[in-house]
């Protein structure tokens, strides 16, 4: 059976692959995933997939920004959170959304479509980790030597 040409995505609508997306969470958080998510699906004008990712984007900062307020609050490396809750939550993420875009994307193209390159937001992700090392080591100190 012929296979038919996988539909064209719209004109600049190159993406982010999805799959490494959701694997570079695993070390960046699902905020990494979800962002890079949301910014794919407003390429491909679906707004609908866009507001649930955004959702996720913004409850995962929110989250993560509780924890490391928590953790500097308290001045104990865990802040007070299990340590299974990070993959935890980074599974419930892949499982309740980070899989969709992949499928979609391979329903509807069939793998045939423009991907962006991943190496800026890599380096934009790389960046705020050092910087969150950065400001918590700072907060540290001035605490310890505040006291």
């Amino acid at each position: 059976m012929p296979r038919h040409p996988a539909p064209d995505l719209p004109a600049g609508a190159a993406v982010w692959n999805p799959d490494a997306a959701a694997a570079w969470s695993l070390l960046f958080t699902p905020i990494f995933g979800s962002c890079l998510q949301y910014l794919n699906w407003k390429n491909l004008g679906e707004d609908e997939h866009a507001g649930l990712a955004r959702i996720w984007f913004i409850f995962s900062i929110v989250l993560y920004s509780v924890i490391t307020v928590l953790q500097v609050a308290t001045l104990r490396r865990d802040g007070g959170i299990p340590a299974w809750f990070y993959p935890f939550y980074t599974v419930l993420w892949y499982v309740l959304s980070g899989r969709r875009q992949g499928s979609y994307l391979r329903a509807r193209f069939g793998g045939g479509y423009e991907r962006r390159p991943l190496g800026r937001p890599l380096l934009l992700a790389v960046g705020g980790y050092v910087l969150l090392v950065i400001v918590l080591v700072a907060v540290t100190l001035f605490r310890a030597f505040a006291l």
